[in-house]
């Protein structure tokens, strides 16, 4: 029995082929792209969420009683760090390095609260011990920043879990936080891409990221 020769691909069927994951490829990378960024600066929007969730339980966990600071741009550009307002709970006293120091007494009406501390000394132990003063330094995407020019720069959670926005010392001239009715906004973007989410929390604690 004589069988006949298996029959191979013509060229015109090679390159219809070639040219159908061409296209594919033209179309479904972009897409991936756009994917990858959207989950990039979603990401970083649920962090700031989940940070603020983090500093006011920490507020109400240590007792704070002038309150913990959410500071953004802080240590350094495109970073965020909470940051206790009470002395040492050790020794009762501020260092000013570690611990902050005060440029008065508290007020709410005043909304500046003491400079915080530079970005070499922003994660030393408290020097009596106790808990430590400072939160982890999260950084944002490298492609990825705050919003500024808003009202103000940081966030102060309150021992009953309350948060009122404020301004601290030496942060900068990038106010990141802006007012929205009763709730306080943080915004990020990818501006290459013109991504943004708006982060926001409630006065008393409650947080919800928005696309836009």
């Amino acid at each position: 029995m004589i069988t006949e020769p298996s029959r191979g691909f013509s060229l015109i069927e090679l390159l219809t082929v070639m040219a159908v994951i061409a296209v594919t490829a033209a179309i479904a990378i972009p897409m991936g792209l756009n994917y990858v960024r959207h989950f990039e600066v979603q990401g970083a929007a649920q962090n700031i969420a989940s940070q603020m969730q983090l500093t006011r339980a920490q507020a109400v966990k240590r007792n704070a009683r002038r309150g913990i600071v959410l500071n953004f741009n802080y240590p350094n550009p495109g970073e965020y760090q909470f940051t206790t307002l009470d002395e040492d709970p050790v020794n009762g006293g501020y260092d000013g390095v570690v611990f902050l120091d005060p440029l008065g007494d508290f007020d709410l009406g005043n909304r500046d609260y003491g400079k915080a501390p530079t970005a070499g000394n922003s994660t030393i132990d408290p020097p009596g011990g106790g808990p430590k003063p400072h939160g982890q330094v999260i950084p944002l995407p490298a492609d990825v920043e705050l919003i500024d020019g808003q009202a103000y720069s940081s966030l102060l959670f309150q021992v009953d879990g309350s948060v009122e926005g404020v301004t601290v010392g030496n942060v900068g001239s990038g106010k990141v936080v802006a007012q929205n009715g009763l709730d306080w906004e943080v915004r990020i973007r990818h501006p290459q891409y013109g991504l943004t989410r708006t982060i926001r929390i409630s006065r008393n604690g409650r947080v919800i990221v928005e696309n836009p």
